[in-house]
């Protein structure tokens, strides 16, 4: 991949940010461009979560600048998210599979109307895409941690997003639901071109395909 000829993502620019008289973020500069799988690795307290708070728009870094899609508010409508904590919300939420999918369709949609026929045949093709089309009248909370991560992944998914970021996917899930949704990611990055930024402490091992693996500790980003 040649980057000269590559959209720029993500650019964080010497980023820096901290708490009171407690620096969290050192300096932090990072480009990701179009079509990359990079994965940020770190152990807990090393400030993967602030860095993701940050891109997201949570918070504002003291020092530094952050450009998602060339800050182009058409492009930033294309970009999918996958929280960390999906699963512990969805345990006792009582929404259908179908009614999660919905809400990812509402830059479409609107927030107050309803789903027509073509919005209902996309929400089961794109749980197809990830074998989770059989759930589709299933409460959320039904479905083990693996089966929910999936559908939250198709959610972010189904707005043919350009961009998906995911904050801790593995989170919750068993060895064999986690190489399944890295199978997943190869797949959405290879076969659609999305730029995929994944944040995790979880097993790389079966995480093939990723352009680069950075590693994150004490506030900086060591190693590449």
């Amino acid at each position: 991949m040649s980057e000269s000829n590559t959209k720029q993502m993500i650019q964080l620019n010497h980023v820096k940010f901290g708490y009171s008289d407690t620096e969290v973020l050192e300096e932090i500069n990072l480009t990701i461009h179009e079509g990359e799988y990079v994965v940020l690795t770190g152990e807990n307290g090393s400030g993967k979560s602030t860095l993701m708070r940050l891109i997201l728009g949570e918070m504002k870094p003291d020092e530094g600048e952050i450009i998602l899609m060339n800050n182009d508010p058409r492009l930033k409508k294309r970009i999918g998210y996958v929280s960390q904590n999906g699963i512990s919300k969805n345990q006792s939420f009582p929404a259908t599979v179908e009614e999660i999918m919905i809400t990812g369709l509402y830059q479409e949609l609107g927030l107050f109307h309803l789903p027509h026929k073509k919005h209902k045949n996309k929400i089961k093709e794109t749980l197809r895409d990830f074998g989770m089309e059989e759930f589709l009248k299933r409460r959320i909370g039904e479905l083990s941690g693996g089966q929910q991560q999936r559908v939250m992944i198709a959610r972010a998914m189904i707005g043919d997003p350009k961009l998906l970021i995911l904050d801790e996917p593995t989170t919750g899930v068993d060895a064999r639901s986690t190489k399944i949704l890295y199978d997943m990611l190869y797949e959405i990055n290879t076969k659609y071109n999305t730029t995929i930024f994944m944040i995790t402490h979880g097993r790389l091992q079966e995480c093939k395909g990723c352009d680069r693996i950075l590693r994150m500790d004490e506030g900086r980003i060591v190693e590449e």
